[in-house]
């Protein structure tokens, strides 16, 4: 199964990459920066197509792929065609990524994701039991069945099922940028669900999110040695991108933060070129900023804060200096600075009480800490989890004195302090400070830290960089061991040092402590118990089974009635059970579903109930389970909201038991 999840894997890299690397080369992209910014651009490809698909009434995900692929290629076939003989088209700035180093960061996130992520997993197909997971799934299926990916119209209950088996007709637009590459690949493979959802996490958490990093990277340091140090230290902080994959399963959120990156690269490249009119890497970086906000809005707003900072201390000097107007005229750049700082706390409050993001950012998480303590998180870097990651925290802060001291590199550490007050200030501040400062980001304290472990990565490269050299210094600076120079010792003594790092880092146990388990350590135990199908939450082992022997008395297809908070909300998804019930209680619902739910169990003396079964079309009952406490997802469990099946048992006259296996029932209404 694990070579099926390798392909999953590979196929998914092929849709992510492929179509937005075509469509880069022929905006003048360098060949390795197409490949590293590529996943934003793809995705917002799937996303138009998608909705144009839909539209027009085609629903087929073949002709999807297709049409993607002929779009992306358009571009460079025209620029081929029209480019003169020795004419350069690509545009300077992206001449600095390097294929060698892409391939160095991908490798070495790759190995240690491998460790940290992969091999606590309860197999490719284990998959995390929390309602928004089960959300993210039934999406997922509901894609595959309908062929339909327009991100205008998603649900978890497909157009092709019969009106009358929809409980809830609540289609919507929804940000379903990673749903649309999951359910692609799962159709193109055959495989499950869940192991499709978990190849294409390691796809953008250990190679889209490093390709980005290493063209950020080599866009910003000229230096090979912090260049190189920093494919070390991508998936450093366990804040994000293991943690986040563990928590509440905000999949895909994780995918925009993974893109995050790619998108500041081309913002960059895009702001650098405005001076010269040169139009194709605006396009680049529009394209790229409609892909990230259709895997999650939010992660619009990261790129916000990285590449204002950007302007401010790299455009804003060079505009002023450039400028005749504005050269050699005091308070020049401070005035401009002031614009572009009120302008974006402008836009950022309007943003913030739009209606378009009310669902978002009224959203308060009431996790709330001390002063003292929010600060002790952030400077050990243990934020959310609370324990530290003391070497991490001290290469991040050498690396901020020294990107602080250097103007060229100031907008990283100003960055960084932007989303530390992200962070801190929806730790501790009351409802209304949380959601002015972390709204965006649902006032989650675990995707505020994910802020946090994202602007540390270059300080802390630069930071392992300076203990290197400062070590280099002391080992290499006498020539009596014919050291002095060598070229091959310092490459030697940089692997050392790296692997000293990771050695240190990504080690379960926190040394000098006694052995405690590391913020690495603690996080992977929870990973690893939380997979376990005998640990599942509500969709534990033995209920995968005896869906397993519903399946071989039901015909496939059959309708059938649940209570979704027993774990059946996962049947449909991962079983293939077509239960009636695929989700918790939501918007727009029938009239047949609030009688059934309310009254099921009157089904033999009230003709409003026997109605509305009638008109659903249903003849089976499936009850996983009678014990709240054992059985229910307690956080969205209401009693009174299901009052019709907590009152059916084996005494009821007008059922009949077809399979029974401790609390677990499948019912045929016989009355």
């Amino acid at each position: 199964m694990w070579i099926e999840f390798l392909f999953t894997v590979l196929v998914g890299a092929f849709l992510v990459i492929i179509p937005g690397a075509l469509l880069l080369k022929g905006l003048g992209c360098s060949f390795s920066a197409s490949a590293a910014c590529a996943a934003p651009v793809s995705i917002v490809l799937f996303i138009v197509i998608g909705i144009g698909q839909s539209l027009l009434g085609i629903s087929n995900w073949i002709l999807l792929i297709l049409v993607v692929l002929v779009v992306s290629a358009a571009p460079l076939l025209f620029t081929a065609a029209t480019k003169r003989n020795g004419e350069n088209s690509t545009v300077d700035s992206y001449t600095r990524i390097k294929i060698g180093d892409l391939l160095l960061y991908v490798a070495v996130s790759l190995g240690i994701m491998s460790l940290v992520f992969l091999k606590n997993l309860d197999g490719p197909s284990s998959f995390l039991q929390v309602g928004d997971n089960a959300f993210h799934l039934n999406i997922v299926k509901s894609m595959m069945e309908s062929e339909n990916f327009s991100i205008l119209a998603v649900t978890q209950y497909p157009n092709v099922l019969p009106q009358n088996q929809i409980p809830f007709m609540n289609s919507s637009f929804y940000p379903a940028g990673w749903h649309i590459i999951v359910s692609l690949t799962s159709l193109l493979l055959n495989t499950s669900i869940p192991l499709s959802e978990n190849a294409i996490n390691l796809l953008f958490t250990s190679i889209i999110f490093p390709l980005g990093i290493s063209a950020m990277m080599q866009l910003t340091f000229k230096e090979k040695g912090i260049v190189f140090f920093a494919s070390f230290l991508v998936v450093a902080c366990v804040a994000f991108p293991l943690r986040t994959l563990v928590v509440h399963q905000i999949y895909p959120n994780i995918s925009a933060l993974s893109c995050v990156p790619a998108v500041v690269c081309l913002g960059m490249v895009a702001l650098r070129n405005l001076a010269v009119f040169d139009c194709r890497a605006l396009v680049a970086f529009f394209l790229a900023s409609g892909g990230i906000a259709t895997l999650h809005p939010n992660g619009v707003f990261v790129c916000a804060i990285f590449l204002v900072s950007f302007t401010l201390t790299d455009i804003v000097p060079t505009v002023c200096n450039r400028n005749k107007w504005l050269a050699g005229k005091k308070g020049s750049r401070i005035a401009l600075s002031l614009i572009l700082i009120l302008v974006s706390i402008g836009l950022w409050i309007v943003l913030k009480s739009s209606s378009f993001m009310d669902s978002v950012t009224s959203f308060l998480w009431t996790w709330t800490i001390g002063m003292d303590e929010a600060i002790g998180h952030i400077v050990s870097l243990g934020l959310r989890s609370g324990i530290p990651q003391g070497v991490l925290g001290v290469l991040v802060f050498l690396g901020f004195c020294y990107c602080a001291s250097r103007w060229q590199y100031a907008w990283l550490p100003l960055s960084y302090v932007v989303v530390c007050g992200v962070f801190f200030f929806n730790a501790i501040g009351d409802p209304a400070i949380k959601q002015f400062f972390a709204g965006f980001w649902y006032t989650d304290p675990e995707r505020t830290a994910a802020l946090v472990a994202i602007a540390a990565i270059p300080l802390a490269s630069v930071g392992l960089c300076l203990v290197y050299k400062g070590i280099s210094f002391v080992i290499l600076k006498k020539d009596s061991v014919g050291l002095e120079g060598s070229y091959r010792a310092k490459i030697v003594l940089a692997v050392m040092v790296a692997g000293l790092f990771c050695f240190i880092n990504y080690s379960s146990y926190r040394f000098f402590f006694d052995g405690r388990l590391s913020a690495f350590g603690a996080t992977e135990n929870e990973l690893e118990y939380e997979s376990m199908a005998s640990n599942g939450r509500f969709y534990s082992e033995r209920k995968r089974d005896f869906v397993e022997d519903v399946l071989e008395v039901v015909p496939r297809g059959t309708l059938i009635l649940n209570m979704p908070h027993d774990g059946s909300m996962f049947a449909y998804a991962v079983d293939d059970l077509n239960v009636y019930y695929k989700s918790a209680i939501s918007s727009n619902e029938s009239n047949d579903s609030i009688v059934i739910r309310e009254g099921l169990d009157r089904y033999d003396m009230d003709l409003d109930v026997r109605k509305s079964v009638e008109n659903i079309g249903v003849q089976y009952i499936l009850m996983l389970g009678t014990s709240e406490e054992e059985n229910y997802d307690s956080n969205r469990w209401e009693p009174s909201s299901w009052e019709g099946f907590s009152n059916i048992n084996d005494d009821s006259n007008w059922l009949e038991v077809v399979i029974e296996r401790e609390d677990m029932r499948l019912y045929k209404i016989v009355g």
